[in-house]
C-alpha cells in the first residue's frame, strides 16, 4: 500500500481494476503495449477482436497509421460478427439498458432526440394496433 501512496494518483483499487487486466491481453498486444507502441486503451479495444489474424492486422494498422481510439472502435465494430439471431425483445432490452446507462436525459439535446424517436415508435405501435385490431404484449 505504501508504494501506491507514494505514486499519488494511483490507488491499489484502481491498479487492480485497470492495470492487472492488461496482463490478460493476447501476447502480441501485450508486447506492443510494453514496447510503448500503443496506448493501453487502444490495446484493450483491439483485444476484443477474437480472430487472431484480424487482431494482428488491426494492431499493425493501428501502430503504423497511429489510429485514434474512435477509428479503432469503428474497425473493431466492423469486424464483430453480426447477430441476426437476436430476438426483437433482446434488441429492445439492450437499447433500453444502454439508454439507462448513458443517462441520456442529462443532455437536453440528446434527450429531445430520444423523445422524438420514442414518439415515432409509439405512433408505429398505435398504427399497427389500429390496423390489426390486436394489442402487442410487451
Amino acid at each position: 500500500m505504501a508504494v501506491f501512496e507514494g505514486l499519488g494518483k494511483l490507488s491499489w483499487e484502481s491498479f487492480v481494476y485497470s492495470c492487472l487486466p492488461l496482463l490478460k491481453l493476447p501476447a502480441e498486444i501485450l508486447e506492443a503495449l510494453q514496447a510503448g507502441k500503443i496506448a493501453y486503451t487502444k490495446a484493450q479495444l483491439i483485444a476484443r477482436v477474437k480472430d487472431k489474424e484480424q487482431r494482428q492486422s488491426l494492431l499493425e494498422e493501428a501502430i503504423a497509421a497511429d489510429l485514434s481510439l474512435s477509428e479503432i472502435k469503428e474497425r473493431v465494430k466492423a469486424l464483430q460478427p453480426t447477430t441476426d439471431t437476436e430476438t426483437p425483445q433482446a434488441t429492445i432490452q439492450a437499447i433500453t439498458r444502454r439508454i439507462t446507462q448513458s443517462k441520456v436525459w442529462e443532455n437536453p439535446q440528446k434527450w429531445k432526440q430520444v423523445q422524438t424517436l420514442l414518439k415515432k415508435l409509439e405512433s408505429l405501435i398505435t398504427e399497427d394496433t389500429l390496423i390489426t385490431g390486436e394489442k402487442d404484449s410487451y
